[in-house]
């Protein structure tokens, strides 16, 4: 509670919500209307990124405040003159932001014959990790299973020295 307010966090809309294909909005919508005045005057919503509060106001028909997401200082970066470089992908691994371009990646890089490690780190543990069975015996590659936050997540940061984010750019494009 802020202010006397409750507030409720909005997140990254699928893009099936915003598809015209669908009622989604329009069940939200419904829904929020649909809250008593006394509730509604208390209720705020929040996001952590401008274009998502944008949406979210569209589907709501309310105000959707930004806040900043929370930054900390981190400690300086480690030397890493001469060491063997680590190329990282890390995060949720989906279709629609290129899981599928992962594995092909990997063994491209394997295949270069540089001295280079490979960190992957798959939130989705309900199926195999996105890299082909040869590259998963490489002892260059480190597959770390399951969602990591806060220092875990720190932690596979400072091991990497390149993050790839292979997103698909249909999941960006404007339609």
């Amino acid at each position: 509670m802020i202010s006397g307010m409750t507030l409720v966090t909005v997140g990254d809309p699928p893009r099936r919500v915003l598809s015209a294909a669908t009622q989604q909005p329009a069940l939200y919508r419904w829904a929020v209307k649909r809250l008593p005045e006394a509730v509604r005057r208390r209720l705020g919503f929040v996001a952590f990124d401008r274009d998502v509060a944008w949406c979210f106001a569209q589907i709501l028909l309310s105000d959707v405040a930004v806040l900043p997401l929370p930054l900390e200082a981190e400690p300086a970066p480690r030397r890493r003159a001469g060491a063997i470089p680590t190329v990282a992908f890390l995060g949720e691994q989906r279709e629609d932001k290129g899981r599928n371009l992962i594995a092909p990646l990997i063994d491209r890089l394997l295949a270069t014959g540089r001295p280079l490690r490979i960190l992957l780190q798959d939130a989705d543990t309900t199926r195999p990790p996105p890299v082909a069975d040869a590259a998963r015996l490489d002892p260059r590659v480190d597959v770390v299973h399951g969602a990591a936050h806060d220092d875990a997540w720190r932690r596979l940061l400072d091991r990497a020295d390149l993050v790839v984010l292979p997103y698909a750019p249909s999941r960006y494009a404007l339609t």
